[in-house]
């Protein structure tokens, strides 16, 4: 069993003993914030907050945090600075960003309105104070359009990427995790366009279900079981229509979310 508090505790007091007092906000978003987390499947993502994201110092205890973390749980993050948060991300400079490649130095991950929102409405704070829409940049109408432009980008390109067979990322949608990151991941943009809010990917799931024709109610299902590492109910089909359902799924999820 994984216990959160107890990584973050070992991050925490690793950056702490690498660069004292560098380290002043960090938060819990992605699947934590969500309540969604699923050992064996969820990463650990954190907002890192310093007074100079620059700083070497602070990326040094940044990345003493995550190598203190090991290979306990999948983790990532982005360095930030506390004047980030009143700015929309996609206008602030490149910052040092913690992935499994390690740390880069400057990058624009996480940088987008969907990790803001998250911060500012859902995320735990492990250290500083507790953010609100109130305290920080949270546009709504910037996280739409931001969303729109993301299925017409991003998971349009997923889409196309995986279509043929005659590819390796075609392929590769044969694996289980590709449907399940593919449908639920879709289906988190489709309730944010319309809602205005955000989720998780198992809420989306059940969003998807109650909102999406009856049609696709067996790949929403199966997505949620795999999503869950749960046995039963199996998959009554192959792993060919457990795939070719994900990304017909996929492909009408991306026109909807055109249209709202």
């Amino acid at each position: 069993m994984i216990d959160i508090s107890q990584i973050v505790s070992r991050f925490l007091g690793a950056a702490d003993q690498a660069a004292p007092n560098c380290i002043e906000g960090l938060y819990l978003l992605g699947s934590v914030a969500f309540d969604d987390f699923v050992p064996g499947r969820s990463d650990l993502d954190l907002a890192i907050l310093a007074t100079d994201p620059g700083d070497a110092a602070a990326a040094r205890a940044v990345e003493a945090g995550f190598r203190s973390i090991g290979g306990a749980i999948p983790a990532e993050g982005v360095l930030l600075g506390w004047d980030d948060l009143q700015q929309d991300p996609v206008t602030i400079p490149a910052r040092p960003y913690y992935t499994a490649g390690g740390l880069q130095r400057a990058g624009r991950f996480m940088l987008d309105p969907i990790a803001w929102h998250t911060l500012a409405r859902y995320a735990a704070a492990a250290r500083g104070p507790k953010q609100t829409e109130a305290s920080m940049w949270c546009d709504r109408t910037a996280l739409y359009h931001w969303t729109r432009g993301n299925l017409a980008t991003y998971w349009t390109e997923w889409h196309r990427d995986r279509k043929s067979l005659l590819s390796y990322a075609g392929l590769a949608a044969l694996h289980p995790r590709v449907a399940e990151w593919g449908v639920l991941g879709v289906s988190r943009l489709l309730f944010t366009l319309a809602t205005g809010n955000l989720t998780s990917k198992t809420g989306a799931g059940l969003h998807a279900l109650e909102t999406m024709p009856a049609q696709w109610r067996p790949i929403l299902t199966e997505c949620l079981r795999l999503r869950r590492g749960a046995r039963h109910p199996p998959w009554a089909g192959s792993v060919w229509t457990r795939r070719t359902q994900a990304l017909d799924y996929a492909a009408e999820a991306i026109v909807r979310g055109r249209l709202l």
